[in-house]
């Protein structure tokens, strides 16, 4: 598979991507957490004769995508519709894992006539209004509080983890189990997975921590558009024992969407795309037409 092309977009910038599944596929464009990169995978990926052709940008910063000064989230669609372009891809779907669900709502926003439907996997949900991070572990709470109040601080807290990542990735991994719940540490029991996303997060960095860094502060400031605006058909799925997008996130997301289509499954964690990513293809490739 094709995993570190690059195309040059409008403004000079360099955009990196990956492609899995079947190149004839049904197109999705999936965005990766936060840290991740283009080199986030699943298994079910490697099978070349499955219903999805997966397409997975590098977003600024990150990967082999270069920074990009003053981003907002409302730039991100731009990104991904020269990206398309290149590809020769008329209309898509998009989703987006954890950090990736914002990129995922705000494509369905922006590109309404390109995108076919827009999944959102424990994606997280707008953080500007009260009591949005109640049930989400400390590490991310801190995280958070300081992309409000400080956020210069953030390059200060996120240099040693990154530089772990880097030189003992082992420890990193072990370390990020901790604070995970149990669902998801069963999950990541399989090596091949645990390998998978230590490559993906420690790819995120190559460049250093601007781009991670960057995306936190993002992630505070107001999205700069309503939910209640997007008009194509969106997918929600979150675990209720989810401690780094809490599973009120999700509610709240299928609240203020029209025409969102929410599944709380009991007793999953973040990583609840991994032992459900069967389920999620079927209802996926269902919304798109024919």
């Amino acid at each position: 598979m094709p995993l570190d092309r690059t195309i040059r977009l409008s403004d000079g910038r360099s955009l990196g991507y990956a492609e899995y599944g079947n190149p004839d596929g049904r197109p999705l464009m999936f965005f990766h957490g936060t840290p991740g990169s283009r080199l986030f995978s699943l298994p079910q990926w490697d099978d070349s004769s499955g219903p999805l052709r997966i397409i997975v940008p590098d977003r600024p910063g990150m990967g082999l995508s270069d920074y990009q000064p003053g981003r907002r989230l409302l730039d991100w669609p731009d990104d991904v519709a020269q990206l398309a372009d290149h590809l020769e891809l008329d209309r898509f779907a998009v989703a987006g894992v954890s950090g990736g669900g914002p990129h995922a709502m705000v494509c369905a926003y922006k590109l309404a006539e390109r995108v076919i439907v827009a999944v959102s996997l424990s994606g997280a949900a707008s953080m500007d209004v009260p009591d949005a991070l109640e049930g989400m572990h400390a590490g991310n709470r801190t995280l958070m509080k300081l992309a409000r109040t400080a956020p210069w601080l953030l390059s200060v807290l996120m240099w040693p983890t990154s530089r772990l990542m880097r030189a003992a990735p082992d420890k990193y991994m072990e370390r990020m189990l901790k604070a995970l719940p149990e669902a998801d540490q069963r999950v990541l029991s399989d090596p091949d997975l645990m390998t998978r996303l230590r490559v993906s997060d420690t790819e995120a960095t190559r460049n250093g921590i601007r781009g991670v860094v960057q995306e936190t502060k993002v992630f505070v400031q107001p999205w700069g558009f309503s939910l209640g605006d997007i008009k194509v058909p969106v997918q929600i799925w979150q675990g209720t024992e989810d401690r780094n997008v809490p599973v009120a996130m999700g509610e709240r997301l299928g609240r203020e969407i029209p025409n969102a289509t929410v599944k709380i499954l009991p007793g999953e964690g973040h990583l609840l795309s991994i032992p459900h990513w069967d389920e999620i293809v079927h209802d996926l490739v269902a919304a798109f037409p024919g």
